[in-house]
């Protein structure tokens, strides 16, 4: 799969001066067929959206930004956490009038939930759905180098002692909305060839 990169759930991604974490999602242009983000965590730091043209190389093994840790902090974040005021209704009472009664103030409560730019996906290692159901989880995509459009979807395929890894081609992925669906049987994704992971560059 010359001029092409494969991106896996895990893979370890380092900046220009250091490592910053792994990648723990991938953001896709659906309408394009483009990956268009990186979606890079660790223990340290918030996870960040990284534009998938600050990468400067990319192996099964190792992804490159071009940009420096002082940089990759500063972009846009993965996860955006919002505050909820505490409930109007407490046991019948206003806010005001709560306090009053009771020695406890009400919390305002948190959500925190995924930012995915406007028009476009997230896929991470969510079950891949064949023609005739479920079959092994995505945990990766192989990209054009040049143009960041979708080749192929990667998939481990199989159980314990018979997992392997296979590429299927992006023509049988019928859609990537609520896990990824192709239009391939269970059994002819198992008959695809089994890929050893630093071919596909």
């Amino acid at each position: 799969m010359k001029d092409k990169t494969a991106y896996t759930l895990g893979t370890r991604v380092t900046c220009t001066d250091g490592s910053c974490g792994t990648l723990i999602r991938t953001i896709v242009d659906p309408t394009a067929g483009t990956l268009t983000h990186l979606v890079v965590g660790s223990k340290n730091h918030s996870p960040r959206l990284v534009p998938v043209n600050q990468v400067a190389t990319g192996t099964p093994n190792q992804i490159d930004l071009t940009c420096d840790l002082d940089h990759f902090t500063r972009l846009d974040a993965a996860q955006v956490t919002e505050y909820l005021p505490p409930a109007l209704d407490q046991g019948g009472f206003a806010p005001d009038q709560a306090r009053a009664y009771s020695p406890r103030q009400a919390k305002p409560s948190s959500v925190t939930y995924d930012h995915v730019p406007d028009g476009e996906i997230e896929v991470r290692g969510e079950p891949l759905h064949a023609a005739d159901g479920d079959i092994g989880r995505v945990h990766g995509l192989v990209v054009d180098t040049q143009d960041h459009h979708l080749t192929h979807v990667l998939l481990t395929e199989g159980h314990l002692w018979t997992k392997k890894d296979v590429a299927i081609p992006v023509e049988a992925v019928a859609k990537l909305s609520g896990g990824v669906h192709v239009d391939l049987t269970k059994h002819e994704v198992k008959d695809l060839p089994e890929v050893e992971m630093d071919s596909l560059v």
